[in-house]
């Protein structure tokens, strides 16, 4: 049985715009982090996985936003691309370091060649940033996935092709899941190839904990969008992980975010992909327990966050530009005050205005079903 639909995404009373999208000017795919001290930074790129440099801070719980594009290196802006990753971490002397990870090509181009991976960072809660060298592993597109171990120790999970032939981001391209270790964010590991399913497209890896701490699920998206999403588990801190298996059909879908709850449930927000949903292509949350996720149910409900009218008709009757499905990279976090805040690019006007950054915010307690 399917789970409950909630949809909130016509309540303009609870967006907010971070980056207005005009007829020019197409605003990317976000992530956002929530310091220590509570100030929220979001990062995009400009146009679908084009070049990075716009960021911004929050000091009021993502009600108003102020550019930090100044901050960040020139190189950010001139060197790196595609869709930037913001992350943060615990460093062994306890100070806060956060990452930016994005692609850093050499030609300039992330199709051509080797593409490493592009590392910005802050140790003064986003006041200053500098830019670290590149780390040699692959990040075509930047990888998605990123957890601290037990050790003090983090971890970052992407994607490579199976064939470096046939690397041409098409959905009959197959990818390999990788994982890389760091003790600091700036140096890493040579990556090993976690997660490897034939005829499967696995990529954009998620990596969430368990309730108990005991448990890491990693979700991937399925690119070729023929089946199920699917998982894999590791209760060894990351040393060995489960083959992957398919997730419910209500967490099909492409790039995973997500938290828990303080009841313990799960909250996993992307871009709906299972087959015949209402809400395909859109920006979706899954609610459930870790049991349900772990065991593939349905889970309690999902929630349609925010409406993209790319690929659809205006009011008016007439077809709208933009690809369906173009929407769900996205930030989640809860906020100090209990409020969730979920960020996401989409097509947010039924006009000719392109992409928008736009969060929605609801609170655990209003999750009922």
């Amino acid at each position: 049985m399917n789970s409950a639909l909630i949809d909130i995404s016509g309540e303009v009373s609870r967006q907010t715009i971070i980056a207005a999208g005009t007829t020019d000017t197409y605003q990317g795919h976000p992530t956002t982090v929530l310091t220590r001290t509570g100030k929220l930074i979001c990062v995009w790129p400009l146009g679908h996985g084009g070049p990075c440099g716009p960021a911004a801070e929050s000091l009021d719980g993502g009600r108003t936003w102020t550019h930090i594009d100044d901050r960040l290196p020139p190189e950010y802006a001139t060197q790196c691309r595609n869709c930037p990753t913001l992350q943060k971490m615990v460093l062994p002397d306890g100070r806060e370091r956060l990452l930016i990870f994005s692609a850093r090509p050499p030609s300039g181009d992330v199709h051509v060649g080797p593409c490493p991976l592009g590392i910005v960072f802050s140790d003064d809660d986003g006041a200053t940033w500098r830019m670290a060298p590149p780390a040699e592993v692959s990040a075509m597109m930047p990888p998605t996935g990123f957890i601290q171990f037990k050790d003090g120790s983090v971890a970052l999970f992407g994607q490579v092709f199976k064939s470096q032939e046939q690397a041409k981001d098409r959905p009959t391209d197959d990818q390999n899941v990788w994982m890389a270790t760091s003790n600091d964010g700036l140096s890493w590991s040579a990556p090993r190839i976690i997660a490897a399913v034939p005829e499967k497209n696995l990529c954009e890896p998620f990596a969430i904990r368990s309730p108990d701490g005991a448990e890491i699920a990693l979700l991937l998206r399925e690119n070729r969008h023929t089946a199920c999403s699917m998982m894999c588990f590791s209760r060894d801190e990351g040393a060995t992980w489960t083959a992957p298996v398919d997730t419910a059909p209500e967490l099909s879908g492409d790039r995973h975010e997500g938290i828990v709850l303080p009841d313990g449930r799960l909250f996993i927000a992307f871009r709906d992909r299972m087959i015949d949903s209402p809400t395909y292509g859109q920006y979706v949350a899954w609610v459930g327990t870790y049991e349900d996720l772990r065991n593939a149910r349905p889970g309690a409900c999902r929630i349609h966050l925010l409406k993209s009218w790319a690929g659809a008709k205006a009011p008016d009757g007439t077809q709208l530009e933009g690809w369906n499905c173009d929407t769900g990279y996205s930030g989640v976090e809860l906020l100090p005050n209990g409020e969730l805040l979920c960020t996401t690019y989409t097509k947010h006007w039924p006009d000719a205005r392109k992409h928008s950054v736009v969060s929605t915010r609801l609170t655990p307690a209003e999750i009922r079903t």
